[in-house]
């Protein structure tokens, strides 16, 4: 486990990450591991000080050494939600695209937002039918 000392110019220095991908959080004294939210594509983030911060960058930021400056974080199995240390690596913008595409990993983005729109759609309509009384919507 590593202290979150600072990353993009908030202190975190109450805040620990482990290779297992868990946000420790000591600033209310007890240690205590936050829950992480999904973005909807995958993409775990923990809320601390009012600011989002992925989990696989703060994994990555922590305990993989990055020499090259490299700008991106590459969950290798592909699984966004992984974020064990073992599993990330850094990687610039053409590396990741490049292996998503080569995976087929973007399709698999595209359709997971194309069904959450849908999702949401079928949701906006219900809550409609309901504040309409149940007389209908058809768009």
């Amino acid at each position: 486990m590593k202290r979150l000392d600072s990353f993009k110019g908030v202190s975190l220095k109450e805040y620990f990450v482990t290779k297992e991908g868990d946000i420790i959080s000591t600033a209310k004294g007890k240690p205590r591991k936050l829950k992480p939210n999904d973005n909807y594509s995958g993409y775990l983030y923990v809320n601390i000080k009012n600011k989002n911060f992925y989990v696989h960058r703060l994994v990555a930021t922590a305990f993989i050494p990055n020499p090259e400056n490299k700008r991106e974080v590459n969950h290798k199995d592909g699984d966004r939600s992984n974020n064990r240390v073992e599993n990330l690596e850094w990687v610039t913008p053409s590396e990741n695209r490049k292996t998503s595409y080569d995976s087929g990993r973007k399709v698999a983005t595209t359709t997971l937002m194309k069904n959450r729109i849908k999702e949401l759609e079928r949701e906006n309509k219900e809550l409609k039918n309901k504040l309409l009384g149940g007389k209908g919507v058809t768009k």
